[in-house]
Parts: structure tokens; sequence; C-alpha cells
């Protein structure tokens, strides 16, 4: 049936850059302004061929100012293979009423690009207003994710992701340089989150991800997974996730301005390489009956390689105290490890906020600990 002259199988309208898709349960207005109406069934096909078909226009070329664009109305998108997306494309939606479903027994990644196994990276992408729904409870074991991509210089903003094995994998070969804004990432079983270098993460909640007891030695597991350098994480609220923040490997990074609450484990855990980061300004606190417990560290610098050691961080400016002793606090505020030296903690409050006889455990001979309040 066709609805305000566009029908759900025919490419006859295609010939601009920008259409507007209604999905099989959108309101008539909606349909009838559409130019495409999804039927419910295999969503993925039809959008694909869209895409397709966009990509191949010269009206909506990569590179030029006809950036091809997909606006989703209100309604449930269902999938059952994934969504190949392309560079420049832009993906739209209206809020949370704009919902892509992962349908029982897929076990696919929802979004990502057809280069993505050989590495191959893509440019320009734009994701905006819209839900994404993995339906895990019917899709376990399997890994995917919510979005699966090798993007470079792409902006990420308004989603909510949840309920996805992984929820955004966003870190690997050739992937760097990004905006995630705005975004509400929870209950995903593994990571919310995983970003590469050069990302700016701002103002997301995340939480509940990694919860799982299955889930603790996968790799990555936390609610935000850093994987790459010069990465900036501020003004994020973490809470209940196994570990809030997880640095692989990674240096320069900086992480300000947070809060971090009702953790599962540490709030921001630094393995492998940990060069030149800056953790300033956050707020670290847990609540009365949280699950954490002070038998747990905060912020931990652990696992480090020997060659490429834990040198030059700041940890300054952070408050760790609670209100009372009998509110949740940590074993150690800050914990150094083996290869671990010059390091600067400053300026903290650590006030009721441990359970050890100091807030920090120092390692290095050269790390420097003054003007604390203990």
């Amino acid at each position: 049936m066709a609805f305000g002259g566009f029908s759900s199988s025919s490419n006859q309208h295609l010939g601009k850059s920008a259409v507007t898709i209604a999905p099989h349960d959108a309101t008539w207005d909606s349909k009838k302004k559409a130019d495409i109406v999804l039927t419910g069934v295999d969503d993925q096909n039809r959008i694909n061929e869209v895409i397709q078909t966009l990509c191949t226009n010269p009206a909506a070329s990569f590179g030029s100012w006809k950036t091809s664009a997909l606006h989703f109305t209100e309604g449930q998108i269902n999938l059952s293979g994934s969504i190949f997306v392309t560079d420049a494309l832009n993906i739209s939606g209206m809020g949370n009423n704009t919902i892509f479903r992962l349908q029982n027994g897929a076990h696919i990644d929802m979004f990502t690009h057809s280069g993505y196994a050989a590495n191959e990276t893509i440019y320009k992408l734009a994701f905006r207003n819209f839900l994404i729904d993995g339906n895990y409870a019917n899709n376990t074991g399997t890994p995917y994710a919510g979005i699966k991509l090798r993007p470079q210089e792409y902006v990420i903003e308004n989603l909510w992701v949840t309920n996805c094995y992984s929820g955004l994998t966003l870190y690997g070969e050739n992937t760097y340089g990004g905006f995630i804004q705005n975004c509400m990432i929870q209950n995903n079983f593994n990571y919310g989150l995983g970003v590469g270098g050069d990302s700016i993460v701002i103002g997301c909640g995340i939480g509940g991800n990694g919860k799982d007891p299955s889930a603790e030695w996968l790799f990555g597991t936390s609610g935000l997974l850093i994987s790459g350098w010069n990465t900036q994480v501020s003004s994020c609220h973490f809470a209940d996730n196994l570990l809030d923040i997880f640095s692989h490997w990674s240096a320069y990074n900086q992480i300000q301005t947070c809060v971090f609450e009702a953790g599962r484990k540490e709030c921001i855990r630094l393995e492998g390489r940990v060069w030149g980061c800056t953790i300033t300004g956050n707020r670290f606190g847990g609540r009365k009956a949280a699950v954490s417990s002070n038998a747990h560290d905060c912020v931990t610098i652990k696992y480090i390689d020997p060659s490429e050691k834990a040198y030059g961080n700041i940890i300054s400016n952070n408050s760790f105290t609670c209100y009372e002793s009998g509110d949740v606090g940590y074993n150690y505020c800050v914990v150094e490890s083996e290869n671990c030296d010059h390091n600067l903690i400053t300026n903290n409050i650590f006030m009721n906020g441990y359970a050890q006889a100091s807030p920090v455990h120092q390692v290095g001979e050269n790390t420097v600990i003054d003007t604390n309040i203990n």
C-alpha cells in the first residue's frame, strides 16, 4: 500500500539526498508524509536498499554538501540482520519513540559497515535521536553490538542504547576522532560504550552494564571501555556498572567532572600502559545500601607492562569523601602497583572514603602525594 505517493518497495522517488521512513506501527499521519513505509518484518532489507540507492545517487554524494540522510518517524524498526551504513550517512529519529529492536535469535551487529572485518575505516557518520534495544534476553551467547564500527570524524548524540551484548563498539584499528554526547547507555551485558583514541564523551549516563556474573571475566566488561590515546570524558554519570571505566593500554586521556556512584568494583581501572592521564574534578562516592562495598578500591593503576610503565599521571581535585563513615566507601581511594612511578596525587578530599589506614597505596618512590585532606 502506498502512503503519500510512496510505496514500501519502490525506489522511484529516491533521487534526493534525504529520505523519511515510517515504521510499520507509525501513526497514519506519519505514514502519509513518509517516503518509505516499512513492513515490520526484516526491516533491515528495505533500509539497506534505500542506503545503497542513496549512495549511488549523484544527488547524495560523499564529499559534497548533499550528504545522505535517513529520518525515521516514531515506531519500532524490527531487525533480523544488520543495517550497513556508509560514509557520511546521517541517521536520525524522534527520540526514544523511534526504536530499533533486534529480533529473537538474530545475534547480529545492529548497525555496522561492510569493511569492518577488513579493518576499513568509515568516515563522517552521524547518529541522532533514537533508541537501540538489543533484546539480549532473547539473543544470549554470541557477541554482538548495537553499533559496531571503525569510525573517524563521527557524531553520536541523544541515543538510548540498552539490552545489547555490547552497546557501542567504536574502537580498534583505524578508529579515532568522534563525539559521543548526551546518550543513555544502560543494562548491556558486556560493556556499554567502547571508544578509541581522540574521542570525546560528554554528558552521558552510563549505568547497569556488565552486571551479570557470567560477564565478569570477559574482556572490557565495564560501563566505558577506553582503548586509545587522547580521549576526553567529561560531565558523565556512572552508576551500578561492574567497572565504571576500564582504560586498556591507553595514554594521555582526561577524565573530568564526572560522578561515580554505586559501583560494583572499581570506578576507574587503568591497565597495561598508563602515561600522562589526568583524573580531575570528579565526585567518587557510594550511597547507603548500594551494591558497592569498601572491599574494593576506587581508582587503580594495575597490571602494568614493565616495558611500558605507568608514569606522569595526575589525580587531583577529586572528592572521595562520604557524608558519614556508615556510607559506602572504598578500600583504598587510589592504588598504584608495580611499574608505577612519577605520578602526582594532590588536592583531593578523602574523608570517610576509605577503609585502610591511608587513602593511597603508593608504590612509586618518585610519586608525589601532597595537599590532600584525609
